[in-house]
């Protein structure tokens, strides 16, 4: 409509479709773990050729995904994807 391609998608409506699905996931997140225990962890696994391959999924925190600005909760490999 105005000329302007993305290569990579997205667009010039892509934040306002995306915020009401952030939305609903950290509304239902809450509700999974308050009434039900779930708790929901997602990370970054790999970027490109670097992959994440010291992660414990029986114990990995959302605090060790938070640490860095990668959200992966292997260290070693988290560097490598900053440096990419």
């Amino acid at each position: 409509k105005y000329g302007v391609r993305a290569i990579a998608g997205g667009g010039r409506s892509s934040a306002r479709e995306t915020i009401g699905r952030v939305a609903a996931g950290a509304v239902a997140r809450k509700i999974l773990d308050k009434y039900n225990g779930i708790e929901v962890l997602a990370y970054v696994s790999k970027v490109q050729d670097i992959e994440a391959t010291d992660v414990d999924h029986s114990t990995f925190t959302m605090e060790e995904v938070d640490s860095n600005i990668v959200r992966c909760p292997d260290e070693a490999a988290a560097e490598k994807m900053l440096e990419r």
